[in-house]
């Protein structure tokens, strides 16, 4: 049976890993990386550019006996996967290329991302050239940066602007306030309730008309997801946010049809959860049941939404667990923190 994965995330790594080298399978693995990379650790990589190598796996050690592709997914039809200058057709097909983080702005130099390696190491550079740090965003990712930034330089000026009334909103109150706390001890100043709308001259323009300067921008709001690729289907199986419909067994549905044969994971669906590593793996585990099981004519598999820990980093040596609704920081969410991504990235190295 011939599988293939598009995207070489959590998601996508784990699958393409479980059914490397089993009898019956024929797995390809396609990314436009070269790489898996361990993405919370991304976050880490601020003012430390060397920290990449941990944090990341080459493909070719993943997979042992499996094909993986480097290339870009132009398109995907119900039987195959089209790149530039190849074709694979597929018996069953799993979607999970992740999302993007877009820039809202016309004018986006010196304005980065946390989305890859490559783009930290060029904020990294960037740093060098100033000393005011605007971070737009206070979900998980900007209240993350805005941690590290102050946690290891001193000198820098920080402001976040975050569009809601608390840091991490979609979180326990008592999380938000952690998170705000350690913040605000560290000087940073954090304005809620405005956008950031425009720039001119070295300074950032909010939804309520406030300058403020900047030199690097660190962009942590809103998320996008590209599924251009997915045209020779109907137009019903993307959400209005353009992520893609599953149905309880994480397969592809929509327009009163279900793809049995292609299941989406990762942030790519439209599953109303916290886009996390950990719920991707979640996903990745039922897929690989839900292939074998569907394989064997058995029953499905269903998925269901769950409240999970989450670990919120507060610079190398301070952590914030979040368990709702409960929060706890401290160097011991710092070292479990460590531990989760150490184990994370020695199982796709085994």
């Amino acid at each position: 049976m011939k599988l293939v994965i598009v995207g070489g995330g959590f998601c996508g790594s784990f699958i393409a890993k479980k059914f490397d080298g089993k009898s019956g399978y024929e797995v390809l693995l396609i990314d436009k990386k070269g790489y898996f990379e361990y993405s919370p650790g991304l976050i880490r990589m601020i003012g430390d550019p060397e920290y990449h190598e941990k944090i990341t796996v080459p493909y070719t050690e993943i997979l042992k006996e499996s094909k993986f592709v480097k290339a870009e997914v132009e398109s995907i039809t119900p039987e195959e996967v089209r790149t530039g200058s190849d074709t694979f057709r597929y018996d069953h097909l799993t979607i999970c290329p992740g999302i993007s983080y877009p820039v809202y702005l016309e004018r986006k130099e010196d304005v980065h991302t946390i989305s890859s390696g490559r783009e930290v190491k060029r904020l990294n550079q960037d740093l060098k050239k100033g000393d005011h740090v605007l971070i737009v965003g206070g979900g998980l990712i900007g209240t993350e940066a805005a941690a590290e930034l102050a946690a290891k330089y001193d000198d820098l000026d920080i402001t976040v602007v975050h569009s809601h009334d608390r840091l991490i909103e979609r979180n326990p109150k008592l999380s938000s306030s952690l998170a705000e706390s350690f913040l605000r001890k560290k000087d940073v100043d954090i304005v809620f309730g405005e956008r950031v709308v425009d720039r001119e001259k070295g300074r950032f323009l909010t939804s309520k008309n406030r300058e403020i300067k900047a030199d690097v921008v660190v962009w942590a709001a809103g998320i996008g997801r590209d599924t251009q690729f997915m045209q020779d289907f109907r137009a019903e199986i993307r959400a209005d946010d353009g992520s893609l419909k599953v149905n309880d067994h994480l397969q592809l549905n929509g327009g009163g049809r279900t793809y049995e044969h292609i299941f989406a994971g990762g942030d790519i669906t439209d599953i109303e959860e916290e886009k996390t590593a950990h719920n991707a793996l979640r996903h990745a585990r039922l897929i690989c049941k839900n292939i074998e099981r569907s394989r064997k004519n058995k029953s499905l598999k269903t998925y269901s939404v769950q409240k999970n820990p989450i670990l919120l980093s507060l610079g190398r040596k301070n952590s914030l667990l979040i368990y709702p609704p409960y929060g706890f920081q401290g160097r011991l969410p710092a070292l479990i923190e460590w531990v989760v991504e150490r184990a994370g990235i020695t199982f796709f190295q085994m």
